[in-house]
């Protein structure tokens, strides 16, 4: 699978991150996840066209959406989180423009 961020990237978005280089194949393995479900949730591949920026490269909102997700996983091991008691909505609200809807019947 191709990973569209990086680690780096990622270890820089997770507040109060410190690399001791253990973390480096769960962090891949968040990013995987991550990727994965965004793919389901927008009912295509991240490599198609409607994901694409004009550079060829996954649009910047989409990257974004990974890392948020990825630093969300990774800050929370368990379902049930005190600390946040609700969702903010922002990974929704980046990919929302790129959901691919299906059904209906075309005229």
């Amino acid at each position: 699978m191709e990973l569209y961020v990086t680690l780096e990237e990622v270890k820089e978005s997770i507040p109060g991150y410190v690399d001791y280089g253990k973390d480096d194949d769960r962090l891949t393995r968040l990013i995987k996840a991550a990727q994965s479900n965004l793919e389901k949730r927008l009912q295509r591949p991240l490599s198609d066209d409607g994901c694409l920026s004009d550079e060829g490269k996954l649009d910047e909102a989409l990257r974004t959406a990974i890392i948020v997700k990825v630093a969300t996983l990774y800050d929370t091991t368990s379902e049930i989180s005190y600390a946040r008691p609700y969702n903010t909505g922002i990974v929704e609200d980046l990919i929302t423009p790129f959901i691919k809807f299906r059904g209906g019947s075309e005229v």
